[in-house]
């Protein structure tokens, strides 16, 4: 989940003793005119662990994308609107500036980018990574599905198994294929190679568009690969009942 977890956080705040004020945070009311209001909540959940030093321990265990460059930039800005919002019942004025009204916009295209990451991720994993590869097929194991792999500090979109028996790491990236996801899926390689022993395992790197400075530096990784995908959408016509 790219934004704070309001649900487990509750529970989280219940396991700590920190029921009162949680419920505190969930029925207080949000006055201001902005659309922003479940995010002023989210501001005070995190605040509230965050003064009782256990913000760290809520992220290892329910928002592992809490240390992910998108999660730290949500904790950041609901963190901001929870201040914002302390200063509106101060002073009665709101006046979000143009650098905040650009963070929101920041934030929904993530979250936009995120959900179709996750589209394309669940129709890949369902019996069409063919579509990648001819054979390749989800890694499965003692009940353990290749989809969202999990791995000692990070999570492996797909985690799959090629004709040869061999593990393919895949990584997902709908927007422009960022640079940084070259080190990101040579350490998910490293991991798979050194634990799961299969065999030296491949890479494959999906996004919409991919930059040339991450050909220049997957062209140092002889197991990595880059695929671009494309887009298609149709209209069908519906009888009308």
């Amino acid at each position: 989940m790219l934004t704070f977890p309001v649900k487990p956080a509750y529970k989280f705040a219940k396991e700590k003793n920190l029921e009162a004020e949680a419920t505190k945070i969930h029925k207080m009311p949000i006055t201001w005119d902005r659309s922003i209001k479940t995010s002023v909540k989210r501001g005070n959940l995190a605040y509230l662990f965050r003064k009782n030093n256990l913000l760290d321990e809520f992220i290892e265990k329910h928002w592992q994308e809490g240390r992910e460059e998108s999660g730290i930039k949500n904790l950041k800005f609901i963190e901001k609107i929870r201040e914002d919002y302390e200063d509106f019942l101060v002073n009665g004025e709101d006046d979000p500036d143009e650098d905040e009204q650009n963070d929101q916009s920041g934030q929904a295209i993530e979250i936009m980018d995120k959900i179709m990451e996750n589209h394309l991720r669940d129709f890949l994993s369902n019996n069409n990574l063919d579509k990648i590869e001819p054979g390749l097929k989800l890694y499965n194991r003692d009940g353990i599905s290749g989809r969202e792999f999990q791995i000692d500090g990070g999570r492996i979109d797909i985690l799959a198994i090629d004709r040869n028996n061999k593990p393919v790491v895949i990584e997902l990236k709908v927007s422009r294929g960022k640079e940084r996801v070259l080190g990101q899926i040579v350490c998910y390689m490293g991991w798979v190679d050194s634990n799961l022993k299969m065999g030296r395992c491949r890479g494959i790197v999906i996004a919409n568009e991919i930059s040339p400075a991450l050909q220049r530096g997957a062209s140092r990784v002889p197991e990595l690969q880059l695929m671009q995908y494309k887009m298609s959408f149709s209209v069908e016509p519906v009888a009308i009942i």
